[in-house]
């Protein structure tokens, strides 16, 4: 009895339905930034990339995390399947890695946010975006944010990334309702008849563009690391990978439909094209 009571005091909650993971998602993998570098560098044929990445990478990637995830649905994510297949130092090596390259995309995107919020400020702050001190202030404000809330627990935290969820589809669906009213009033900006299906070129710079496309749609693999936190982790992971991989391909075919209906595809800027487009 004693050792069972210690069980259920040390286990942990499961406080994850299936919303929290389909924000979990879609705020870990889409990324509003890639929409202007589609754009920009394929035009219309950018939507045909879209959809290649989707095939050859997201998809399998779904499958394969769809699958792992009924097999073994615990926590650990990539560091428990790795661990089991090939035994504990592949699962280190594994899970090493994996944290490592966050280690160094985390900084960079909360480097980025703070930017991005510089210029979200107006005229008047948008000196900040160059200020070391400001960037590193709202930097580490971001950083302690997070990690205080996930310490509280994910009953908590969760709702950290549930705002990141909703923060990446309300303007997602705002910029949609401009393009179709940009549509309608003025017109595409960029020539709709036979839009070419494939980039002009294949070069080392289009093979580099498309890698990171690719790379847009990764992240399926993070929502299974919280698996003893999720209801009935084996069906709600797989229910999540559809619903999420489906708003996902949407949100970055439509969105960079929008972006090229908005703005010619030489026009649009790698670095502020969402703004530029509104």
């Amino acid at each position: 009895m004693t050792g069972r009571r210690g069980d259920d005091m040390t286990r942990l909650p499961r406080v994850m339905g299936l919303r929290d993971v389909v924000l979990f998602n879609i705020s870990a993998i889409v990324g509003l930034r890639w929409l202007t570098t589609a754009a920009s560098q394929f035009g219309p044929a950018s939507l045909s990339v879209w959809l290649v990445a989707m095939l050859i990478f997201f998809l399998p990637s779904a499958v394969a995390v769809r699958e792992l995830s009924e097999i073994d649905p615990g926590a650990g994510g990539l560091y428990r399947w790795v661990r089991s297949a090939f035994g504990p130092v592949n699962g280190f090596v594994a899970a090493w890695g994996y944290w490592v390259n966050n280690l160094l995309y985390f900084p960079s995107l909360l480097v980025t946010t703070a930017a991005i919020a510089a210029y979200a400020g107006g005229v008047r702050f948008v000196h900040l975006g160059d200020d070391s001190r400001f960037i590193a202030l709202v930097s580490l404000a971001g950083l302690w944010l997070a990690v205080g809330m996930n310490v509280v627990g994910l009953r908590v935290g969760k709702r950290l990334q549930n705002i990141g969820g909703h923060a990446t589809w309300v303007p997602f669906l705002i910029f949609m309702v401009l393009a179709v009213w940009a549509l309608v009033t003025r017109g595409s900006a960029t020539p709709v008849t036979a839009p070419p299906l494939l980039p002009a070129t294949f070069d080392l710079q289009s093979i580099n563009l498309f890698a990171t496309m690719t790379f847009a749609f990764a992240g399926l693999e993070l929502a299974p690391t919280l698996g003893d936190e999720i209801h009935d982790p084996a069906a709600t992971l797989r229910r999540g990978i559809v619903v999420s991989g489906i708003a996902i391909v949407t949100m970055y075919v439509l969105g960079t439909a929008a972006m090229l209906v908005a703005l010619p595809p030489e026009t649009v800027s790698i670095t502020n094209g969402m703004p530029q487009a509104t």
